[in-house]
């Protein structure tokens, strides 16, 4: 019998508890991180689907703000899926380092990204603690669904990053000796000169 492929879950923090993106993979990748975002962008168009609507997501969605979660599965699938893991290898060191590396590289981009959203903000920002009273435009931008989606998806941004960080520089000490790859040295199989006589 053909193997049967893993299921993941995606999801994104603000409907966490009401949105499970189910996607065939064997684990967290960008293809994967893709077909979930269809998947979003789907139901987001799906007038017959209450989870989402064309509102949900204002200020777009990318790869980058999906979580993986664990299935919601039931005691005995479950035992059943542990019994499959079992008989499955377990993976090296140096793969599970190759994979925190890559969902660290789409923290930090998603990071990288939030950041440059936010900088239209930051002079409304400092002007909140001075004592000049605020422009029209100002007042505009600070009470927008957007200012403050764009503050707190931003403060989860770097949240994540810090979590993630400390665990990704462990990974790259595994996998860096894979990567960089010094020549050998050449000079060591130079033969000396025969000394004058």
């Amino acid at each position: 019998m053909p193997r049967r492929k893993k299921v993941i879950y995606y999801t994104v923090p603000e409907y966490a508890d009401t949105l499970l993106i189910p996607i065939e993979a064997r684990q967290d990748s960008q293809e994967a991180r893709e077909q979930a975002l269809e998947a979003i962008l789907a139901k987001m168009d799906d007038d017959s689907d209450t989870t989402l609507d064309a509102d949900s997501f204002a200020d777009g969605l990318g790869t980058d703000r999906l979580v993986v979660v664990e299935a919601p599965d039931s005691d005995g699938e479950k035992t059943s899926r542990k019994s499959k893991q079992t008989i499955d290898r377990e993976l090296e060191p140096i793969e599970v380092a190759a994979a925190e590396i890559a969902r660290f590289s789409l923290v930090r981009v998603g990071l990288q990204e939030l950041q440059e959203s936010a900088k239209p903000y930051i002079s409304a920002i400092e002007a909140l603690f001075g004592s000049a009273p605020l422009t029209s435009e100002q007042i505009e931008t600070v009470k927008s669904k957007e200012f403050a989606k764009t503050l707190s998806q931003l403060a989860t941004a770097k949240v994540e990053y810090d979590a993630f960080a400390e665990k990704a520089q462990a990974a790259w000490e595994i996998l860096k000796p894979v990567l960089v790859v010094t020549e050998p040295n050449r000079g060591n199989t130079a033969k000396t000169p025969d000394r004058q006589r």
